[in-house]
C-alpha cells in the first residue's frame, strides 16, 4: 500500500512564466490598479513638492509636508498589518482609494478656485498617506491570495519592475503635466485612484473577504512589538546593523527638501529640471539593482561601503556643480549608490534574524528607520534657512564620511559571515 501511495503523489508544480501569470484575470486587475495608482502618487508627489515651493518658496514648508505624509505611516504602520490581517481586505482596498481620490479631487478644486493654502496641501498629505498605511499591506496579502505559491517568486517580480517603471514614468509626466497645469497633475491622481478604484472591483476571492471573529486586543500589538526590539538589541550585529540603518535614514532624509531645491537652483526649466533629476535617479537605482546581481561574491559590508562612498562623491561633487547637465549625472551616481548600500544591508539583516521573528524584528526596524527620517526632514528645513544648499551637501558628505570610519572599525561587523 506504501508504494501505491507514493507512485499516485502529485508533482510538484513547475514554475509559472510571466504569460501565464498574467492569464490570472484577478491578479491582473490587482496589477493594473498598483500601476495606475503608482502613476498616480508619483505625478503627485512631483507636483505636491513643486506647489509648496511656488506657493511659498520655504524649504521648512516643503519638509513639513515631507514629513506629513511619513508620520500616518509610523502611527498607523504599527497596527495596520494586524487589522488588515484580520479583515477584509478587498474592502479596506476599495475605500482607501475611493477616499483618496476625493482627498486630491478636493484639491483639484480648490486649486482651480484659487482657495488652496500650504496648509490644505499638508493636511491632505496626511490624510492621503493614513489611508496609505492601510492600502499597502492589504495589497500585498492580496497577492499571496490570488497567485499560486509556485508563483508568488515570479508576482513579486514583476511587481517590483511595475514600481521601477512607474519611478521612471511618473517624475516625466508630473514635470510635463505640471509645466502645462499645475491643477492637470493633481486631476490625473484624483483620476488614477477611481481607475484603481474600478480594477480593484472586479476582484473576486472569497479569501480576500473573510474576517477574523473577536475583538483585538492593545495587548498583542504591545507583545508583538516587544518581541521585535528583544530580538535585536539582544544580538550584538544586529544592534549595529540597526544603528546604521537609523543613520542612513538620517543621512538621506534631506535630499528630499534639498533635490527640489536644487534643482530651482541649477535648470531654469521649472518643474521639468526636476523631474529629469528624478528620472535619472530612478535610471541609476534600476543600473544599481541590476549592477548587485553581478556582485554576488562579494562581502556585503564591502558593497555598504561602496555604495556609501558613492553617494559622498555624488553629494561632495553637487556642493560645487552649478551645471545642469553635469548635476543630472551624479543624480545617476546617487541612484546607483542608493540599491548598493540598502539592498546589502536588509539583507543582513533578514539573514541574521531568526525566521520565526522576522515580521516581528522587521517591524521594529520599521518604526526606528521611519521615525529617523521625520526627524531629518524637519530638521533639514530648519538648517537650511542657515546654511546655504552647497554647504548642507558637504555636510552629508562628512557625516557620511563618519559613517564609513564606524562601519570600517566596528569589529562586530567586520567580522560578520553575512
Amino acid at each position: 500500500m506504501a508504494n501505491v501511495q507514493t507512485n499516485t503523489s502529485l508533482p510538484e508544480p513547475k514554475p509559472m512564466g510571466y504569460k501565464e501569470l498574467l492569464s490570472i484575470r484577478h491578479y491582473l486587475y490587482l496589477l493594473g490598479a498598483q500601476f495606475v495608482s503608482d502613476l498616480g502618487e508619483g505625478v503627485y508627489r512631483l507636483a505636491l513638492a513643486w506647489a509648496m515651493l511656488q506657493m511659498t518658496g520655504s524649504a521648512l514648508m516643503m519638509s513639513t509636508v515631507l514629513v506629513a505624509q511619513m508620520v500616518p505611516a509610523i502611527i498607523f504602520g504599527i497596527f495596520a498589518g494586524v487589522m488588515v490581517d484580520r479583515g477584509n481586505k478587498r474592502k479596506y482596498m476599495l475605500q482607501a482609494d475611493f477616499y483618496r481620490g476625493l482627498v486630491v479631487a478636493a484639491v483639484v478644486a480648490l486649486w482651480y478656485l484659487e482657495w488652496l493654502q500650504p496648509w490644505m496641501l499638508i493636511v491632505a498629505s496626511v490624510i492621503l498617506a493614513s489611508f496609505t498605511a492601510f492600502f499597502t499591506p492589504a495589497r500585498s496579502v492580496a497577492v499571496r491570495f490570488l497567485v499560486p505559491d509556485h508563483a508568488l517568486m515570479q508576482a513579486k517580480s514583476l511587481s517590483s519592475s511595475t514600481n521601477t517603471i512607474v519611478s521612471l514614468v511618473a517624475p516625466a509626466l508630473g514635470g510635463l503635466l505640471v509645466a502645462i497645469d499645475m491643477g492637470l497633475a493633481f486631476l490625473v491622481n484624483a483620476v488614477t485612484f477611481f481607475l484603481s478604484l474600478l480594477l480593484i472591483s472586479l476582484i473576486r476571492n472569497e479569501e480576500l473577504t473573510k474576517v477574523v471573529e473577536g475583538k483585538l486586543n492593545f495587548a498583542i500589538f504591545k507583545k508583538s512589538l516587544q518581541e521585535g526590539y528583544k530580538t535585536i538589541m539582544g544580538n550584538p550585529t544586529l544592534k549595529s546593523l540597526v544603528y546604521y540603518v537609523v543613520l542612513l535614514n538620517l543621512l538621506l532624509a534631506p535630499s528630499g527638501v534639498l533635490i527640489p531645491m536644487y534643482a530651482f537652483q541649477v535648470s531654469d526649466m521649472g518643474a521639468t529640471g526636476l523631474a529629469v533629476f528624478e528620472i535619472t535617479y530612478f535610471a541609476g537605482v534600476l543600473l544599481g539593482s541590476i549592477a548587485l546581481g553581478y556582485l554576488t561574491r562579494w562581502p556585503k559590508i564591502a558593497l555598504v561601503i561602496t555604495g556609501i562612498v558613492l553617494l559622498l562623491v555624488a553629494f561632495l561633487a553637487l556642493a560645487f556643480v552649478e551645471n545642469f547637465y553635469i548635476a543630472t549625472v551624479l543624480m545617476l551616481v546617487l541612484g546607483l549608490g542608493t540599491p548598493m548600500t540598502n539592498v546589502p544591508l536588509s539583507t543582513m539583516f533578514a539573514l541574521k534574524v531568526p525566521r520565526e521573528l522576522l515580521g516581528r524584528a522587521s517591524s521594529a526596524i520599521g518604526i526606528l528607520t521611519m521615525t529617523s527620517a521625520p526627524l531629518a526632514l524637519s530638521l533639514s528645513g530648519s538648517v537650511l534657512a542657515m546654511v546655504s544648499i552647497s554647504e548642507f551637501f558637504m555636510y552629508i558628505s562628512g557625516f557620511g564620511l563618519l559613517l564609513v570610519v564606524m562601519m570600517l572599525l566596528n569589529p562586530v561587523i567586520r567580522k560578520s559571515e553575512a
